[in-house]
Parts: structure tokens; sequence; C-alpha cells
């Protein structure tokens, strides 16, 4: 018995339809932001340093970015800060996981007495 085109055409239609569903649905990426301002502006080298060593390692990490604010001359840009962190997750249960992981409470602890200020963004992408 042959398929109508009309059939295979609603066929095709639907697995379309399906899989735009489907990856509307999939994980995105999670981005964690931070904007940190030290109460000693001297000492980013080695929060940074610290940063480098115990988040970039932590299982579930995909991307990991981490530096000082450069001054590109647009008054526009905020510049209020000491020392940015990116730090990129597959998913959302990866993320969870960072959160509790060792290495991250561990550079929270060491460091949050020191922040003067600290701007948390988080933003997916597919």
């Amino acid at each position: 018995m042959r398929a109508s085109a009309g059939a295979l055409f609603s066929l095709a239609l639907a697995a379309v339809v399906l899989a735009g569903c489907a990856a509307k649905s999939s994980p995105t990426a999670i981005h964690h932001l931070l904007f940190i301002e030290l109460k000693d502006h001297g000492e980013s080298t080695s929060l940074k340093d610290d940063c480098d060593k115990l988040l970039k390692p932590i299982p579930g990490v995909i991307g990991y970015s981490c530096g000082r604010h450069v001054d590109t001359g647009r008054a526009a840009v905020d510049s209020n800060y000491d020392l940015a962190v990116e730090v990129v997750f597959a998913d959302r249960s990866a993320y969870q996981a960072y959160l509790v992981h060792a290495n991250h409470t561990a550079l929270v602890e060491r460091w949050k007495s020191r922040f003067a200020s600290m701007r948390r963004f988080d933003f997916g992408t597919e």
C-alpha cells in the first residue's frame, strides 16, 4: 500500500515540529558571571590565581574565563570591579553540582570577607 503525498507531507511536518520541540526542551548552557570588587584592590592577582586553580577544574565546567577590567576608552563601559569571572555549565545539574563542590565552597569561604561587593548574573544559551 502506497502512502499519499499528503500523508507523507503530514508525517514530515510532524517530524520537523517534534524535532523543534525536542530541541527547545533540551538543556541550555548556563553562563555564570561574577563581577567582584575587593576591599583591597591589590589582591586581585591572588584572587585570580585562586579562581583559576579552584574553579576551572570542577567537573561539569565546560567554559571558564577570569580577568581584570580592560580600559577600552569607552565611558559607557562599567569598570567598577576588580575581577570578572565567567563559568559555563552544560546544564542546570552541572551548575547545581558546582555550587556545592568543595573547590567552590573553599574559594567562597577564603575570599568572601574580602569582597567589597559582588554582582552575579546567570544566563542561558542554546
